[in-house]
């Protein structure tokens, strides 16, 4: 089985610290799961936004640090969800350059912050 958490929980936050919070809870929840169960470790791949989702910045430079540092300790895959997170609609308007851009853009903040591709 594998799972997939899609970073950008805008909706469910009203500022970056409620994005922080709830990406921490789906983590802690692996990392107690692990914990308790050292035979069979629990993992999901992260998707992350590289800039600022839907029109707001979905965390400050320190926070999508800690984002993803506490992904990558908790022994998640990180995945680039694109830079801007369009609409489907929306992106499907992009040419191949606007694609490439996106993730582009997304892998390098990866890179930064996590010392991988």
């Amino acid at each position: 089985m594998a799972l997939r958490i899609d970073d950008g929980m805008k909706m469910y936050g009203d500022s970056s610290s409620d994005n922080v919070r709830y990406a921490d809870a789906i983590m802690k929840v692996f990392d107690e799961f692990n914990a308790k169960n050292p035979g069979f470790a629990a993992h999901a791949t992260m998707f992350c936004i590289g800039g600022s989702g839907l029109g707001n910045k979905i965390y400050s430079d320190s926070q999508y640090q800690e984002v993803v540092t506490h992904a990558i300790n908790s022994g998640f895959e990180i995945g680039n969800h694109s830079y801007l997170h369009q609409s489907s609609s929306e992106f499907k308007k992009l040419n191949a350059y606007e694609l490439n851009d996106e993730y582009i853009k997304t892998q390098a903040l990866i890179k930064k912050y996590s010392s991988k591709d």
